[in-house]
């Protein structure tokens, strides 16, 4: 029974980024900017939710990342450190975060693929 309630809770969380605006999701000018905000955490993958998130340990919590780039998001979730993520929570929720820098240098989304 508790794997069935975390199942239906990640599909809850799931469904809106497929149907997240796809400008939003490769660092477009549609996810509205919000005050900066600091997260120390960790990156994980779980291709259910819709790829890489940030496992916050300050604040606490699951954040997924807007503006996936996996060529550098995989090499972070190797190496399991904390990291001091710099960005902003988009209109689409609280747990939907745009990166802007990682340990202070700037970072980027990967290009779309043509």
């Amino acid at each position: 029974m508790r794997y069935a309630l975390r199942f239906v809770f990640f599909i809850s969380i799931l469904a809106p980024t497929l149907t997240m605006n796809t400008n939003a999701s490769q660092g477009g000018s549609t996810a509205s900017k919000a005050p900066s905000e600091t997260v120390i955490g960790t990156i994980d993958y779980m291709e259910q939710l819709g790829g890489y998130f940030i496992r916050g340990e300050n604040p606490g919590g699951e954040f997924f990342i807007v503006n996936q780039n996996p060529a550098v998001l995989k090499g972070l979730k190797e190496n399991r450190k904390s990291v001091k993520i710099q960005g902003y929570t988009t209109n689409q929720g609280a747990e939907y975060f745009f990166i802007e820098k990682i340990d202070g240098k700037k970072y980027k989304a990967a290009k779309p693929a043509k």
